[in-house]
């Protein structure tokens, strides 16, 4: 990872932080960049790094060249890829569920097995040999943990410690509202709230938590499209350090390799197609004026009723948590996250929404989706 660190307010990007913090976890090789004003102490004194100036940057370019030859030379030519001992079915292991409601605990057992993964929830511990083995197997072949960090069982908290010891990605989950998040790190990479009772609740806040796990950004498969993102960045980059709520939407707008758009999952899409990979941000931007958030609060409020009625799946029971969240978000007139909650709540919602006659409720739900 090659990190710069740069002056901004009120003093380093926050998230850049935490990214560096994760390659360290993950023991990986780090170079660091750091303007020469800002004074950085997360960075441990061992991690390679060079000083640049914004005013002298051109005189300390050999210093920079060097920096990055010695880090080069670290790497070496051909790294050896990562080995891969299984060719089973993606797996996720569900820890720490005992903190929750049996029912509650089945549908997100069940929610993740929607979403393709064998789901390894049982309790598993070093202590007895034949476990041991079988955890060691879990640990080196899972794709991704889901963990409630509530849970006072012994085996449960070794198994996370396990999980942090491999740097395997995980869902940090907590069923404790009052949950002492750090201040120093942006809340996004925080453990997400989740409900101990209430199964719509917590499997939408699963389903927001997989939809970003899941999501690719930017795919570059040739050294033309690479030499197009970076010239992107030069031409997007702020010259105060600051990074805004519309740069994101520049990427997925100009990034144009040839005559098509390549935008995260949604794969290329042409100049005349759809843009599935907006931001909620941007596609409000457009529906606003089309869109009364008091309006589109009543007409959550009566799809909630109609959906809870009617929900007989995991998969139901999410989307009509989704639309609560919604209804929540309309009320305090956020209208990008009322949209990203629509667009979790799926085709089932937009189907009741336009059987009971919501309108309101239906266009903004097809708003979420792009449709």
């Amino acid at each position: 990872m090659v990190v710069v660190l740069t002056q901004r307010e009120p003093e380093v990007s926050p998230h850049i932080i935490f990214e560096a913090t994760l390659c360290l976890q993950a023991r990986k090789p780090l170079l660091v960049f750091v303007e020469d004003v800002l004074s950085v102490d997360r960075i441990p004194p061992r991690v390679l790094r060079s000083r640049f100036s914004r005013r002298w940057f051109f005189r300390q370019i050999r210093d920079h060249r060097q920096s990055v030859r010695l880090f080069r030379s670290y790497l070496g030519d051909d790294p050896p890829p990562r080995y891969q001992p299984s060719a089973s079915r993606q797996t996720c292991l569900a820890i720490g569920l005992s903190v929750l409601q049996p029912p509650v605990r089945d549908s997100l057992v069940n929610a993740v097995g929607s979403y393709g993964y064998n789901v390894v929830a049982g309790r598993l511990s070093d202590r007895v040999q034949d476990q041991s083995v079988e955890l060691s197997e879990y640990l080196a072949c899972a794709d991704l943990a889901v963990e409630i960090l509530d849970s006072p069982d012994p085996s449960d908290q070794y198994f996370m410690g396990a999980i942090r010891g491999t740097f395997l990605p995980r869902i940090s989950l907590t069923s404790e509202p009052q949950y002492p998040y750090d201040d120093r790190v942006p809340r996004e990479y925080q453990p997400s709230i989740v409900s101990a009772i209430d199964s719509p609740a917590t499997l939408s806040v699963l389903a927001t938590q997989f939809e970003l796990y899941e999501q690719a950004f930017v795919e570059l498969d040739t050294p033309e499209e690479v030499t197009r993102y970076v010239d992107l960045l030069l031409n997007a980059a702020n010259p105060f350090g600051e990074y805004e709520r519309t740069t994101r939407n520049i990427f997925i707008k100009e990034l144009n390799m040839g005559d098509q758009y390549k935008v995260g999952q949604a794969g290329a899409v042409g100049p005349n197609a759809h843009a599935h990979d907006m931001t909620f941000q941007q596609v409000w931007n457009e529906a606003a004026g089309k869109i009364d958030l008091d309006a589109l609060a009543g007409d959550l409020a009566r799809l909630r009723s109609a959906l809870k009625a009617e929900a007989k799946s995991p998969e139901e029971d999410a989307a009509v948590g989704s639309i609560a969240l919604a209804e929540v978000a309309a009320k305090e007139k956020d209208g990008p996250k009322a949209l990203a909650h629509l667009k979790a709540a799926g085709h089932w919602a937009l189907e009741i929404a336009e059987k009971i006659g919501v309108a309101v409720a239906a266009g903004a739900i097809k708003a979420g989706m792009g449709l």
